[in-house]
């Protein structure tokens, strides 16, 4: 999302994991239930000067959503 700013990012990072609890998802005729995403919330140049940076620092509070009880989003401070 270019130009976004962090509290940006998590808001459609919220609407994207809220929606994802609403998909109604089939695999061969089985229903899989709810399903879950947890994601982590970096900017440029706040979080890295670099798009690698960056991307290794949202990676980072990803697994920290994880390890917090997944179906979350989290930021990056």
């Amino acid at each position: 999302m270019p130009e976004a700013d962090l509290q940006t990012t998590y808001e459609r990072a919220e609407l994207i994991r809220n929606a994802t609890q609403e998909l109604n998802l089939i695999f061969q005729q089985i229903p899989l239930g709810i399903v879950t995403v947890s994601i982590g919330a970096a900017v440029f140049p706040e979080h890295g000067i670099t798009g690698t940076d960056v991307i290794q620092k949202a990676d980072k509070v990803l697994y920290r959503a994880k390890a917090e009880g997944r179906n979350r989003v989290i930021k990056a401070d």
